[in-house]
């Protein structure tokens, strides 16, 4: 996969592993993209007002 753009991903989740699993799997195919995760309501919100997502 060519990758033309920068993806943003958020994701709301404590499961770490599966986490990396995911994003190990998007990098390796060839996806450029900037990860932030909240494992709390308060990260979420806090995330989602300081950046855009895709």
């Amino acid at each position: 996969m060519d990758s033309l753009e920068l993806v943003r991903i958020l994701i709301l989740s404590n499961q770490i592993h599966a986490i990396n699993k995911l994003l190990s799997i998007l990098r390796n195919e060839g996806v450029e993209l900037k990860a932030q995760v909240a494992s709390n309501n308060i990260e979420l919100n806090t995330q989602i007002k300081f950046q855009n997502w895709d």
